[in-house]
């Protein structure tokens, strides 16, 4: 029994391990990101190198985990647990109204206000995105919300 708890000790600090990797890489990464600007050569340099990496973690994820990359059984459906939780019924309409909400305020400003007196969604990501520390911080919650979609 001692000897499996050692072995799972060691998986856990492989994780963490893993898991501060990742996290340094992208604090960094996401300093590179907001030291450049928008729809430049480095933040598209930046941007695709970070979709890249994704796109061969999420090969090598599954080739390690079901033993081959590109291989998909048609034989049988996939194995769905029972113990999925669904969303509570007030996630859909919240989000509903939350969206109607930001809708309904971007059409508002849009027409009843001068353009340089309505503080739209735009005009809020132009002010955070002149500064490169607000940039760094919008990439690395994209990086995150990837790496948390990406999961298998």
């Amino acid at each position: 029994m001692a000897a499996h708890d050692e072995t799972l000790d060691e998986t856990r600090r492989g994780r963490l391990w893993s898991y501060l990797f990742l996290l340094l890489v992208g604090i960094i990464w996401s300093i590179l990101a907001g030291a450049t600007h928008a729809f430049s050569f480095g933040a598209d340099l930046v941007t695709g190198a970070a979709l890249g990496v994704f796109v061969v973690l999420i090969v090598a994820n599954r080739a390690v985990t079901t033993g081959a990359a590109y291989e998909q059984s048609i034989d049988r459906p996939p194995i769905r647990s029972r113990s999925v939780e669904r969303p509570a019924r007030w996630a859909m309409p919240t989000w509903a109204l939350l969206v109607a909400l930001v809708v309904a305020f971007e059409i508002f400003n849009y027409f009843e206000l001068p353009r340089s007196a309505h503080p739209t969604l735009s005009s809020f990501a132009s002010f955070l995105a002149a500064h490169s520390v607000s940039r760094g911080l919008a990439f690395f919650g994209w990086l995150a919300l990837g790496k948390r979609l990406a999961r298998p």
